[in-house]
């Protein structure tokens, strides 16, 4: 068997940072066929390794992880954090490119970060416990309002793991244009 890149992916530091983990393991010829190391390629050997990140807008941030390869791959590392450069909410796509000068190899991800909209809907519920204490007599509309927004993120992460990207986009679309209206400061 070959290598078969495995990476998971996570955003820290306020959604600007990219922490990517090479999760492929070592070669293991019962349990991990596809992992580093004899016979498969060993970290000593990759002449190229990058990370390319597409954002749901089709821009694309490339990084150069060379260097960051463990010349004996002992298990999973993780690459020094990247500061994202073109952050949307949406599906984002994350793709692990390896070659030996030889075979590329490629792993690939797809992840929704939803950053914008959980911030713009904790302000929501923000506003609702502001007013709450200043007798709004539109809090019943403001409660409805959060609680709409709650109910379209929550249909949003779940349908991301069954939808396709489509219906994903639709429900962060509504959600997006519920936040424009809350942020429009009428």
């Amino acid at each position: 068997m070959a290598l078969v890149p495995v990476i998971t992916a996570c955003l820290s530091n306020k959604c600007q940072t990219l922490k990517i983990t090479d999760a492929t393991g070592v070669y293991d010829a019962t349990n991990n066929t596809g992992g580093w190391e004899t016979p498969n390629i060993a970290g000593s050997a990759v002449i190229s390794a990058s990370i390319t990140i597409t954002y749901p807008n089709g821009a694309t941030q490339v990084v150069d992880v060379l260097s960051q390869i463990p010349a004996t791959v002992t298990g999973s590392f993780t690459f020094t954090g990247i500061t994202l450069t073109g952050y949307q909410d949406g599906i984002t796509t994350i793709s692990y490119s390896i070659s030996d000068g030889t075979t590329d190899y490629k792993g690939e991800i797809q992840k929704l970060f939803t950053c914008n909209v959980r911030a713009c809907i904790d302000k929501m519920w923000v506003d609702v416990a502001c007013q709450t204490c200043h007798g709004n007599c539109d809090l019943g509309s403001l409660v409805d309002d959060a609680n709409l927004a709650e109910g379209l993120y929550k249909a949003l992460c779940s349908g991301a793991s069954c939808c396709d990207i489509s219906c994903t986009n639709k429900i962060l679309d509504s959600l997006k244009n519920l936040c424009s209206w809350e942020n429009c400061n009428c």
